[in-house]
C-alpha cells in the first residue's frame, strides 16, 4: 500500500480509496462532511522555496473546526498557481503525511477520471479489504 489516489465522487458524498499496488478499491459513502462557515483557517509564515526545481510559496495552515480537532499544515503552491496547493505535510498521531501533485492542469477534468479500474476489485470497507488480503497470503503461504 505504498501509493493510493483518493476520489470524492457524487457531489462529495462517495469517498473512493484506490490502491493501484494491490488492484482494489475502498468505496464508501462520506460521512461528517464539514460546513466551511464551521471552520476558521489561519494562514502564517509564508515564505519561497525550491522543490523539485519548482519555485513554490511555503505556507502554514491552521484549521479549527467545531467537530474535531485543530490541524496543522505546511503547504506549498506554485507561485503561478496561488491558492492551489501542490505539496501538503501534516502529521497526526505521530504520522507524518505528505502528499505531492504533479502533472496539476486547471482545468474541468475527464468524468471518467473519477472511476476506478474495471479491473479493479471492490470493496465496501478497509476492513473487508484488510481481510481478502490477509486471506490471499495465507493461500499463498500454504503453497
Amino acid at each position: 500500500m505504498d501509493k493510493i489516489t483518493t476520489l470524492i465522487i457524487n457531489d462529495g458524498n462517495t469517498s473512493v480509496v484506490i490502491y493501484p499496488g494491490m488492484k482494489a478499491y475502498v468505496e464508501t459513502p462520506t460521512s461528517g462532511v464539514q460546513d466551511a462557515g464551521d471552520c476558521s483557517i489561519t494562514v502564517k509564515g509564508t515564505s519561497e522555496e525550491v522543490i523539485d526545481g519548482r519555485k513554490l510559496v511555503k505556507k502554514n495552515v491552521d484549521v479549527d473546526c467545531k467537530s474535531f480537532e485543530q490541524q496543522q499544515f505546511t503547504l506549498w503552491e506554485e507561485a503561478s498557481t496561488p491558492g492551489m496547493p501542490v505539496r501538503l505535510v501534516t502529521e497526526q498521531k505521530g504520522v507524518t503525511l505528505t502528499m505531492t501533485l504533479s502533472n496539476v492542469k486547471l482545468e474541468k477534468p475527464d468524468a471518467d477520471d473519477f472511476v476506478p479500474p474495471l479491473s479493479f476489485l471492490k470493496f465496501d470497507s478497509m476492513p473487508a479489504l484488510l481481510g481478502h488480503v490477509q486471506q490471499q497470503m495465507l493461500q499463498q503461504q500454504s503453497k
